[in-house]
């Protein structure tokens, strides 16, 4: 009887002023519409136990329903709802999900990454947003409206299980999960801005040690101007200091030649992981074999490392060999300017 009171009550409301008018071609997104606004009419925040069921069951019908016509005018009116300013605010990041799941093309992907960018962060569990904007970042779209967002926050952490694991992240690490799959076009000029900008000072010195482990040229320079800033203080001109010192440190045996060093990064590139992992004695001779020229390979083995799997500490601690690594190859371009 519940099911049968719902359908009419869906009824009802797709027929209520919905209906085109005689004179005017039949609007492809009106049911769309109607069961988005039918599915999505509250917010995970103000729902009690006993709703969450019947809530739920609403939305898988209507992922149901849209997954059963992929190629038709569905998507299109997915991706347009989206862009409704009057949308809901919990629509704007399932709705993206949804659309990811449905389409791969570049400009349903970067719908979906600024409706996520816009959604009601208090809406959705944070292991679930991280991962749902790092999958985006890693299939090409621009996450950096999510990036800002994440620094705009007073404090921002993960703290969750999955797959039997605990996950706990800093700030720092939630963008540096972000950043890293980024094309570098997308975040290298506003990271820059931001810091000299000091555009979210809670968070600037989080953004100092994202921005750090980037580690790139012109992201280090940037670093590097905030040491004259009048309005750095002591503690944070150390921090800084910390991180700009590029200098290799070299006068270890070399383990391993260059070809074994190359083998093992693009095998690195394939799979996502530093497999074997590096112990200390490996890991510098590693180092010793960078060069200047590495600095693209080191991004898209650190990008597939982010790209592999949900966030976790782990893949943070595996990005630590590579961020030594990344550092060495920008001192050797450092090194090389005339």
């Amino acid at each position: 009887m519940q099911a049968l009171a719902e359908t009419v009550a869906w009824l009802l409301m797709a027929s209520a002023g919905h209906g085109p008018s005689p004179s005017a071609p039949p609007d492809p997104c009106a049911e769309v519409r109607t069961r988005i606004a039918w599915t999505y009419d509250f917010l995970p925040t103000a729902l009690d136990e006993t709703e969450r069921p019947a809530r739920n069951k609403r939305m898988d019908e209507f992922w149901q329903w849209m997954e059963s016509d992929p190629k038709g005018p569905r998507v299109s009116c997915l991706r347009h709802a989206l862009a409704d300013t009057g949308a809901n605010r919990f629509f704007l990041f399932d709705g993206a999900m949804l659309l990811v799941k449905l389409s791969k093309d570049p400009g349903d992907l970067q719908a979906a990454a600024d409706a996520v960018a816009q959604h009601d962060f208090r809406q959705t569990d944070r292991l679930g947003l991280l991962t749902g904007a790092q999958d985006l970042a890693c299939l090409g779209a621009d996450i950096s409206g999510v990036v800002k967002r994440v620094l705009a926050e007073r404090e921002f952490d993960v703290h969750a299980f999955h797959g039997g694991h605990a996950i706990n992240l800093s700030r720092p690490d939630v963008l540096i999960t972000l950043l890293r799959p980024m094309k570098p076009e997308y975040y290298r000029a506003q990271l820059g801005g931001w810091l000299r900008d000091r555009r979210f000072p809670e968070a600037h010195t989080d953004l100092i040690v994202a921005t750090a482990w980037m580690m790139e040229p012109q992201l280090q320079t940037d670093l590097e101007s905030l040491l004259t800033d009048p309005r750095t203080d002591a503690a944070e001109g150390k921090l800084l200091e910390t991180y700009v010192d590029l200098e290799r440190k070299s006068g270890r045996p070399r383990q391993l030649n260059r070809r074994q060093f190359e083998e093992y990064m693009h095998a690195a590139l394939r799979s996502g992981r530093l497999d074997p992992p590096l112990d200390r004695e490996a890991l510098e001779g590693m180092k010793e074999l960078v060069e200047a020229a590495d600095s693209p390979l080191l991004a898209g083995v650190a990008k597939a490392l982010f790209c592999r799997a949900v966030p976790t500490q782990h893949q943070i601690e595996e990005y630590g060999p590579l961020l030594e690594m990344m550092q060495v190859a920008v001192s050797e371009q450092r090194k090389a300017r005339p």
